[in-house]
């Protein structure tokens, strides 16, 4: 008699073919949300650093001395197309396809990146300049609404229990090499002079990105859909309402709390974006020396960022976010005395300490935590519509604080209120967040789920 050795093999090592699978399965989520999230975000912070070094002079020198301030602000637009994006993108997501409306959201965000690239200036086509950039931000907010939210859904939905904040870690380190790869093509174009920088310089890494589309659509195609996700879809009714309906329905209190929470990661914001303009344009340091000094300080994040996610898979998602959000407040405030000093040492250290050492520690927690807030059906709407609402009033964060400041280096104090706000915020909605451990959702899910058969 012949004994079929499937029929032989014994529950456990059934057990462990299957962790071993999910665990295959987890890492490679992993490995190509990263590389995603690497090529979404080069072409998303190629635009912040030209919006805080050239577009002030190439596309809105009509506005005099306000043209720093307007440029920043056009930066901060995409974050009003990003809810609308949210609320696209995470309908098609929870609906249909997690890989699906990643591989389209890379094409959009890369082809108006091109665009951007090619764009005559103020001088050549006079006010259709601004109006084609704006434009094209807007196209570059509804991509990037999707993004992150969806490898989050995907890389989760793929990760057995005991590596869920980590391995989703790794998005926002793709984000962060996203940022050092543009930085490090944008400061050797940034030492240019100023003529070839305002004219053609600043067009190069914007059409770098060509290059980058179809690495990313490569890499997004050879994507599968979470087994999570599938299961989810199988057991829905037949004639199921629209996933954003029930997202707002039944899960209102859960977006409050991500979009409270995900106020945390304008610290992001206000230590490159706002701390590049403050530092160069208010105090008058070189801004080839501190995009060298973001580019060094993002490179230590990509250590520490994963190092949350470990740490938030042990003790738990809340206390690496409290660590995070508590301790950005004082951080924050020594990295703005720092450029007083005119000691590029002591900013470095400081840039270190507020980013490296607290912000970003406490970010390796925020995906796994976010997205244990909502059930597979709505997670990637909930995810999408949480983070955007936060980013709604933290895009135009920047060119408040530089507002404020009014051009008076002393007046540092008043940007770190602002850090302030938006920390305590956070950490408010951190109190009403459930569970901190981001593998007892699937098995809730999964009690549910087998409940409905």
């Amino acid at each position: 008699m012949t004994t079929n050795p499937s029929e032989s093999r014994s529950p456990r090592s059934v057990r462990s073919s299957s962790s071993h699978q999910q665990g295959q399965q987890g890492r490679r989520a992993a490995l190509a949300a990263y590389f995603g999230s690497v090529l979404e975000y080069y072409d998303y912070f190629i635009y912040a650093s030209a919006s805080a070094l050239v577009f002030g002079t190439v596309f809105f020198s009509a506005a005099g001395d306000l043209a720093l301030l307007v440029s920043l602000a056009s930066f901060g637009v995409a974050y009003v197309a990003r809810f609308f994006g949210a609320l696209l993108w995470g309908h098609f997501g929870d609906k249909f396809s997690r890989k699906r409306v990643l591989v389209l959201t890379l094409v959009m965000m890369g082809s108006a990146t091109l665009i951007i690239g090619a764009l005559p200036s103020y001088e050549q086509i006079g006010v259709a300049a601004p109006i084609l950039l704006v434009v094209m931000r807007l196209v570059q907010g509804v991509s990037a609404a999707g993004e992150t939210a969806g490898a989050v859904s995907l890389v989760v939905e793929s990760s057995d229990s005991s590596r869920k904040a980590f391995n989703a870690s790794w998005i926002q380190s793709g984000n962060l090499t996203g940022f050092i790869l543009a930085n490090l093509v944008f400061v050797p174009v940034a030492m240019l002079p100023d003529d070839q920088l305002m004219s053609w310089g600043w067009r190069i890494p914007f059409l770098f990105s060509g290059l980058l589309i179809v690495l990313g659509y490569v890499i997004r195609r050879g994507l599968d859909e979470p087994e999570e996700f599938l299961e989810a879809k199988a057991h829905q009714p037949a004639k199921q309402v629209s996933p954003l309906w029930v997202l707002f329905r039944d899960h209102k209190g859960a977006l409050l709390t991500v979009a409270a929470m995900a106020l945390f990661q304008g610290t992001h914001t206000m230590v490159t974006v706002f701390g590049l303009a403050y530092a160069t344009k208010v105090v008058g340091l070189p801004s080839s020396s501190i995009l060298w000094m973001l580019v060094a300080v993002t490179a230590v994040s990509l250590l520490t960022v994963p190092l949350g996610g470990w740490l938030s898979d042990r003790v738990g998602c809340k206390p690496v976010f409290i660590y995070g959000a508590v301790f950005s407040i004082p951080a924050f405030a020594v990295y703005l005395w720092s450029f007083n000093t005119h000691n590029m040492v002591v900013i470095y250290v400081a840039a270190i300490a507020v980013y490296a050492l607290v912000y970003s520690v406490g970010n390796g927690s925020t995906m796994a935590f976010f997205a244990g807030q909502f059930d597979v059906g709505v997670r990637y709407g909930g995810l999408a519509v949480g983070m955007q609402i936060a980013g709604l009033l933290f895009g135009f964060i920047p060119s408040i604080a530089i507002g404020l400041i009014d051009g008076t280096p002393g007046n540092w104090v008043y940007a770190v209120s602002v850090q302030a706000t938006l920390c305590v915020i956070a950490l408010i909605g951190c109190a009403f967040a459930r569970t901190t451990k981001p593998g007892r959702v699937p098995e809730v899910e999964a009690a549910k789920v087998s409940a409905a058969r």
